[in-house]
């Protein structure tokens, strides 16, 4: 399998910096068993990802770690930015479950109150110090990489099980040219999560630790449900790439 030939524009996508225009100092609370940041505007020096996770004021987010790993590890590594919708339902959890870490770093994440608009990173230093086991020392924020990219892989192939469909926009005319669907069509009946999914199961199966030969969900999968991505990928437009890359 070869590189994502947009891989740069990719990554670019998951990273876009927003300026902060004030410089204070950043304070840190304890609510709800959570380390909470106060949605103060601070200058790029703060963020190099110590002075936000490991302040020595900082309290443990208790019973919430696993859940901030795993929504801050899916946010990190994902190759395009999602909305929050599109993330609940591609971890298969609820919104008010993701926005509950999320609610707490506005100061480092671009949080929409829409539903349907794309979470940011505001810093792309914040995502470098959590991969880093090296920087970020403390084990309740420090995300491994290759895990995350597993749990989405896996997630990937879940969403594309229970969603792909022969003739998922109901064009009933088998020789439809792409161009002639409708885009928000297409979007009503693929949601972005599934488009998601079958654009990029592959990238993460990469970044992985996993076998893929002793990964039975791929061929389970596939055998059942191989020309309905294929259909996917065309109607999104990937899906020369997509085949080139396998």
């Amino acid at each position: 399998m070869r590189d994502c030939p947009n891989l740069r524009e990719c990554e670019q996508s998951r990273v876009e910096v927003q300026p902060c225009h004030n410089c204070c100092e950043l304070e840190h609370k304890r609510m709800n068993g959570y380390a909470v940041i106060d949605h103060a505007s601070v200058g790029p020096d703060v963020y190099d990802g110590a002075r936000v996770l490991s302040h020595r004021r900082a309290r443990p987010w208790g019973n919430g770690r696993e859940l901030f790993r795993c929504v801050m590890g899916t946010i990190v590594v994902l190759f395009n930015a999602l909305s929050p919708a599109s993330i609940a339902m591609l971890l298969d959890q609820s919104q008010e479950t993701i926005a509950s870490p999320l609610g707490r770093l506005h100061s480092l994440l671009d949080v929409p109150e829409e539903e349907d608009r794309l979470i940011r990173l505001l810093h792309p230093s914040f995502r470098e110090f959590l991969l880093d086991s090296r920087r970020c020392t403390n084990a309740t924020f420090c995300i491994d990489a290759k895990e995350a990219h597993r749990h989405l892989f896996e997630c990937c192939l879940r969403v594309m099980s229970s969603c792909l469909r022969q003739d998922i926009c109901d064009l009933r005319r088998p020789g439809t040219r792409v161009g002639d669907v409708y885009r928000l069509n297409l979007n009503k009946n693929v949601p972005f999560t599934v488009q998601y999914a079958c654009r990029y199961w592959v990238y993460h199966l990469k970044r992985s630790d996993v076998d893929p030969q002793e990964h039975r969900s791929i061929v389970e999968v596939f055998e059942a449900q191989f020309l309905f991505w294929l259909e996917i990928l065309a109607l999104i437009g990937q899906l020369a790439d997509r085949i080139a890359m396998l």
